[in-house]
Formats: C-alpha cells, structure tokens, sequence
C-alpha cells in the first residue's frame, strides 16, 4: 500500500513528476512496515549495486542506526542522490528520524496545499527542503488511486525532481552530487516560514524548473591556434624587365619608369 502510493508519487499517469525514470524496488521492511537496520542497509546497498542515481527512502526511527547511516553515506560517496523522509512526530521540534537527520542527507518535510507545513511533519534543524505531503493521491492494491498524506508521500516528490536534476546534468555533461543538489534547493526554494532555512520548511518549497534552468554545460575554451613560426625578412627585388606589359603601363601612367620593391614574406 505505502510502498507503492509513495513510489508512484515520482511516476504516475497523474503528476509524473519524473516520467522517463527508471524504477527500481528493494523491500527491506516486513509486512508490518518494520524491520532489522541490516535490512535496510543491504538494501541501500543494493540500489547502489543495480546503479541507482536516486535513492528514497520514506522510513525512519527515533534511534540513530550507524549501520543505516553508513550505508547512506557509501551511497552518497559513490554519487547516488540520497532522499530521506523527516519523519511524522511532528508538531514538536527536534523531532526528526533517522536516517533522515544523518549530515548530508535531503531530508524533507511536508506541507499542505496552502503551502503551511502539515502538522504531523517532523520539526528540525536538519530539514533541507519541503514539499507536498497532504492527501497525495497515487496508485494502491487493488487497481485504484488513493489520497494519502506523510512526509512518505513528500520525499518522493522530492526524488523525482532529483532523477530530473541528474538527467539534466548527464545530459549537459555534469557529474550530479549530492552537495550540488541541496546547494540548488538551498538557493532556488521558495522561502516559507521564518526568513531563511528553518526548522519547518528547511530551505522552503522544493522548485524544479528554476533548479533545472540553472544546470549549464561547463564553458569550452576557445580553440588555440596553432603556432606560427615568425616572420623572416629577405629582400626581393622585381626588375623592370619582369613586369607583363600591364603592369608597365599602369606604372608609366603613375609616372615611374622604373621601381625596387621589398616584399615580407610570412
């Protein structure tokens, strides 16, 4: 149920927020939406494996797992854009799970239609981005579309606008980061809340097309011209007697009988 609705948040015949990705699946929770961190870390890894470039990842918990973290942090190492749910536990502040709170991580919060961050969203100086998580409607078992809310629902929206910044930047012949992707978000977001990055919105709402309109190809220098020897000066003198008969009279006209020119060579 949520593993699906969240996985078409990025890709649906609703939204699509990045149509042309590729999807792949790693079940590392139990039926009952818990599991051992080991779990999670093989699956982490695995993604990596299969050559993901975007990992979400709508799960967390109050305690720090170093074996999640890790794993997370060989992702981003290896250049995988890592997206990480804040956590529901909200309105409280200093209230984000792990891994979501782990340094270096886009941990995203949700909020509403009327752009007020959801109260159930986590709270905390670790957010880096916002997006829609309030009755977001996707696919579910059984053939049918179902709203749903959470910052699950957030985080793949924001995974979809990083599988469109990575294609931007292979398409433009940049390496995609995960440093250059929050510096994006951190200077392209629209602002809500208190003035700045905050602990409600992070940076603020996530914006796709001004992060996408701001990915260029690096500048090509200029083509170098091959050297050129330098010039030499010979002498050379043209006799009277050379000239064609059209040449005499031009230079009869213009009053010469007879003339020595120097020509420079190149």
């Amino acid at each position: 149920g949520k593993g699906g609705h969240a996985e078409q948040s990025a890709r649906n015949g609703l939204i699509g927020v990045a149509p042309d990705a590729k999807l792949i699946n790693a079940k590392v929770l139990g039926d009952q939406g818990s599991g051992a961190d080991t779990w999670i870390a093989a699956g982490v890894d695995w993604a990596v494996a299969q050559g993901a470039n975007v990992i979400s990842m709508s799960l967390g918990s109050a305690q720090r797992s170093n074996t999640i973290v890790a794993a997370c942090q060989r992702a981003i190492d290896a250049g995988v854009l890592v997206v990480i749910a804040a956590g529901n536990a909200g309105p409280g502040n200093n209230t984000v799970g792990w891994p979501g709170a782990m340094p270096g991580a886009v941990c995203v919060a949700a909020v509403a239609e009327n752009l007020v961050v959801a109260s159930f969203s986590s709270r905390g100086s670790q957010l880096v981005v916002a997006a829609p998580g309030v009755q977001i409607e996707s696919t579910y078992p059984g053939g049918r579309y179902a709203k749903m809310s959470g910052t699950s629902m957030a985080t793949p929206y924001v995974a979809g606008c990083a599988a469109l910044y990575v294609e931007a930047c292979q398409k433009s012949g940049i390496k995609p980061t995960q440093q250059e992707f929050i510096s994006l978000i951190s200077s392209n977001s629209r602002d809500l809340g208190t003035a700045g990055r905050d602990t409600q919105y992070g940076f603020g709402l996530i914006q796709p097309v001004k992060i996408l309109g701001k990915i260029a190809p690096p500048p090509v220098d200029p083509p170098v011209d091959p050297p050129v020897d330098p010039p030499v000066d010979r002498p050379v003198t043209v006799k009277w007697d050379d000239l064609k008969e059209e040449s005499k009279i031009r230079l009869k006209n213009a009053g010469l009988d007879s003339f020595s020119v120097e020509i420079d060579l190149k």
